[in-house]
């Protein structure tokens, strides 16, 4: 898959084109277009992810710690500190890997079968996305359900929230022309600014969402499956236990 490597220089060019404020520095300084372009870029990846297009994850993995934690029904596990947003929770179990859904802060007891509250977890919940600490931000918590009645090894999928880069020679990969909702959302961010004087967010919106749905289709294309067919393989694969 060759990628379309871009800098930051050569986003901000293209913004300033783009735009037409290529003279314009005061009102428009590079600092400013830089935060903007940083912005815009962990905003795709979040918009992105959310249209199932797992281009951006990336994957933590540990040994549950088994049993409840204390005065609750249920157990946990750590959030990474960089973590902005979960979309996977697998278990070892028996040898066989098994997804762990998502489920709501409602159900956090449901895993409970009269007074045991441990077994095989069946859904989790993040309840904690770090504590901050003066300059720092600590680990979140995942509440699991059943508690984790032995220590299953897990992996867990995650969008890590961008760090942003104010080096020139940076490069962003503008694969399947990704690079171009950035530059078109930053447009919007121009036009706000100016009170919209040369008429150009109306389009920078427009144009935005094209870029969108164009590359959303182009990489759903490299991934291209047939229709989804949907089975309760962890009920075939489990079916004594108790699901919330």
């Amino acid at each position: 898959m060759a990628a379309r490597a871009f800098t930051l220089l050569q986003m901000r060019t293209k913004v300033r084109s783009r735009c037409m404020i290529e003279s314009e520095l005061d009102l428009f300084p590079d600092s400013l277009l830089t935060d903007w372009i940083n912005e815009s870029w962990q905003d795709l990846r979040i918009e992105l992810s959310n249209a199932e297009v797992e281009f951006f994850l990336a994957s933590v993995s540990g040994v549950l710690t088994a049993g409840v934690v204390s005065g609750t029904a249920h157990g946990s596990l750590p959030l990474p500190a960089e973590a902005h947003a979960v979309y996977g929770l697998d278990l070892v179990v028996g040898g066989q890997v098994i997804d762990v859904p998502p489920i709501s802060f409602a159900q956090r007891n449901d895993g409970q079968c009269g007074t045991t509250k441990t077994g095989v977890p069946a859904g989790h919940h993040i309840t904690g996305v770090g504590q901050e600490s003066t300059t720092s931000v600590g680990t979140g918590t995942i509440i699991l359900t059943p508690a984790p009645d032995a220590a299953y090894p897990y992996r867990l999928w995650y969008l890590p929230a961008w760090v942003d880069v104010t080096n020139d020679s940076h490069v962003f990969n503008g694969i399947a022309g990704c690079e171009q909702w950035v530059i078109w959302d930053v447009a919007v961010k121009v036009a706000i600014r100016t009170n919209d004087s040369k008429a150009q967010e109306a389009g920078a919106l427009r144009e935005r969402d094209r870029a969108f749905a164009r590359t959303v289709k182009s990489i759903k294309r490299m991934n291209r499956t047939g229709p989804v067919r949907r089975r309760d393989t962890r009920a075939e694969r489990y079916p004594s236990i108790d699901r919330p």
